[in-house]
């Protein structure tokens, strides 16, 4: 999606309560996706694109999240579920570079435009 889909969907809610709705069910949708095996250990291109979209929505959905849901009304859950999906994120075993074999390390650094020095 481009920018202009997430700022036309993010401004389609009629309400802060169908934003919030939505935001709990896109959360969930990924935190799903983290925790649950979808798709094969091996499959790390899958993974890491799966990864690649949660981060890219997160980063446009973000400031929808702090504007609607952070000030004068706060809404733990939506927050809860945020911080949560956060957290999955960063501990997924798809991103724990350390765990993979060095030649796929590598590749996968080489693709990032990272130096390897290991």
């Amino acid at each position: 999606m481009s920018d202009t889909h997430y700022q036309h969907l993010l401004h389609n809610f009629q309400s802060k309560e169908e934003l919030k709705e939505f935001l709990l069910k896109i959360f969930c949708v990924f935190r799903n996706l983290l925790k649950l095996s979808v798709f094969p250990p091996d499959w790390t291109v899958m993974r890491l694109l799966a990864s690649n979209i949660i981060v890219t929505t997160i980063q446009y959905v973000s400031p929808a999240v702090h504007k609607n849901f952070c000030e004068g009304d706060f809404d733990f859950k939506v927050w809860n579920s945020y911080f949560s999906l956060a957290v999955l994120f960063i501990n997924q075993p798809s991103l724990q570079m350390e765990n993979f074999a060095a030649g796929k390390r590598r590749r996968i650094l080489d693709k990032c435009g990272i130096r390897y020095f290991g």
